[in-house]
């Protein structure tokens, strides 16, 4: 069978005017109340639903609401009545669940929902600056900020957020090999991300258990989990001037002590992990710009976690 020259250019524009309608659609999202409401516009309506609805451009998916909820008829205007797909995030399995706990969350849950502050390098004489606030629609955490060279020790200082009582009561974390944490980042190549957990001390400040991630490669919209050994990751020997344990201090200061095998007295160990009592997250180290959102803090396996 053979088609003629105009029959092939009519399939042709057919093929490039669906192409350019699909193109034309844009998905937008919202999160309230633990669900995640999804609609798929035509994109020249999307910003009256952006403006109007409070939607997002995005997918309910890139969010972690994947589990169908129903749908549910929204009016607005301009656009009059819109189907709204609705999504939760899915159920944790019985073999993870057993193997993952929350340490902390921001979406308002009592257990795991804590206060937290501010401390930045300025009470040391230093420039950088930061804020630590909780967006309580999508039930996650923004820290956000610059990390300045301190004048006087020519060096990168710190920003840190911690939760407000250094002697609060953590869920027991003993058992579990790994800290998880869910997040996303603006600003993937900052390389000074640090969290520390506190645990038997008086001083939580400077010397609690801390170490190092990174989260290369995120695309800023979607949420991952990033997992970070217990040993040897942390440790509670790092200085103040780098935040890392692998340093030394300047001027023929202290040589700083890594965890290596689990068995130095720097290592975390089984009863430390029931008795956290301070989660701090810190930008140090390193000088320039960064935005973290957190979702969840947690402990459980090598695995990350199935929620």
């Amino acid at each position: 069978m053979k088609f003629s020259t105009s029959s092939v250019i009519a399939f042709a524009a057919t093929a490039a005017s669906v192409q350019a309608a699909l193109a034309a659609d844009t998905t937008l999202y919202k999160v309230a109340n633990g669900e995640c409401g999804q609609a798929t516009l035509d994109s020249k309506y999307a910003t009256y639903a952006e403006k109007f609805a409070g939607l997002k451009e995005g997918t309910c998916a890139s969010q972690g609401y994947t589990a169908s909820a129903g749908s549910k008829s929204m009016t607005v205007p301009v656009l009059g009545k819109i189907t709204v797909e609705l999504f939760k995030k899915p159920a944790l399995d019985s073999t993870t669940a057993s193997d993952y706990v929350d340490i902390v969350t921001f979406d308002g849950a009592k257990d795991t929902t804590y206060s937290f502050h501010d401390l930045n390098d300025p009470v040391m004489g230093g420039l950088s600056k930061s804020t630590f606030t909780v967006d309580k629609n999508g039930g996650f955490a923004v820290f956000n900020g610059t990390v300045a060279i301190v004048p006087s020790l020519k060096a990168p200082g710190f920003c840190n957020a911690e939760t407000l009582n250094p002697f609060a009561k953590f869920a027991d974390a003993s058992g579990k090999t790994h800290l998880w944490i869910k997040a996303r980042t603006t600003t993937p190549d900052y390389a000074g991300y640090k969290i520390s957990l506190a645990a038997d001390t008086f001083n939580p400040q400077f010397k609690s258990f801390k170490a190092n991630f990174d989260l290369k490669g995120n695309d800023g919209k979607t949420f991952e989990w990033v997992g970070i050994p217990f040993v040897p990751s942390f440790s509670n020997d790092w200085s103040a001037f780098t935040g890392d344990c692998d340093t030394k201090d300047p001027n023929g200061g202290k040589q700083h002590v890594c965890c290596k095998t689990g068995k130095e007295d720097v290592c975390m160990t089984e009863k430390n992990k029931k008795d956290f009592s301070q989660v701090g997250f810190w930008t140090e180290g390193h000088a320039g710009d960064f935005h973290i959102e957190i979702e969840r803090i947690g402990a459980g396996g090598a695995s990350a976690p199935a929620l």
